[in-house]
């Protein structure tokens, strides 16, 4: 039996506080103009032309994947997998507002049923985005589930490398960057076809696939 969607296990925000965070929304759009993008004309293009992937990058990068989204997948379907937590709901409403859809779950909540949900995603044409250290770190250590996910997801694989040239903290558990305005933001993207590529690929560097797949997304 399929999980159910509206489990009661989902945190989520009242709908007022969409009244609330439009105006958040609305500055974080205008913050993401100002910033300049240095990615090359290869990985643009990966972006751009696939059809559907299955996306890792790290938690602390979180603000500039709106940025992505409109830039490159601007009239593609994209879910991301969000904490069922009180934090998740508050993302997922950020989510909302950027045209991406939330799926909410994680290693140690609805885990299964989010499963279902990615499942689902990839059925109706979206990609689908993580953050393997999310929701609650360790920092830059990524979950092995993280590639079991995107073994069963069956898709093209992308890891992206975001470096902020200038950048402020939070003092969050991730350290959760944010890039000044008008600063620079690199992206690299390294794409595997499969789970077997990125195994293969860390036996060649005689590393483990999670240490191969962490080096790819940098720090």
């Amino acid at each position: 039996m399929k999980p159910s969607v509206s489990s009661p296990n989902i945190n989520r925000v009242p709908i007022y506080f969409y009244l609330v965070l439009l105006p958040l929304c609305f500055f974080i759009k205008l913050w993401h103009f100002t910033l300049r993008l240095k990615i090359s004309n290869q990985d643009a293009e990966l972006l751009r032309s696939k059809d559907r992937f299955f996306v890792m990058f790290w938690h602390n990068r979180i603000f500039v994947l709106p940025y992505l989204k409109r830039v490159f997948r601007r009239r593609k379907k994209m879910s991301g997998l969000v904490s069922a937590s009180k934090d998740g709901a508050l993302l997922a409403a950020l989510f909302n507002f950027f045209g991406i859809d939330s799926i909410r779950g994680s290693s140690r909540k609805r885990k299964v049923a989010s499963l279902f949900e990615i499942a689902e995603a990839v059925e109706r044409g979206s990609s689908v985005c993580i953050t393997p250290d999310g929701p609650i770190g360790p920092l830059y250590k990524l979950k092995k589930g993280s590639l079991k996910v995107a073994e069963f997801t069956n898709l093209d694989v992308l890891f992206l490398r975001v470096d902020y040239r200038s950048y402020f903290t939070l003092p969050t558990w991730d350290k959760f960057q944010i890039p000044f305005p008008f600063s620079r933001v690199d992206l690299k993207v390294v794409a595997c076809l499969s789970y077997s590529e990125i195994a293969q690929s860390a036996q060649k560097e005689g590393v483990s696939p999670v240490e191969y797949a962490e080096y790819l997304m940098g720090r």
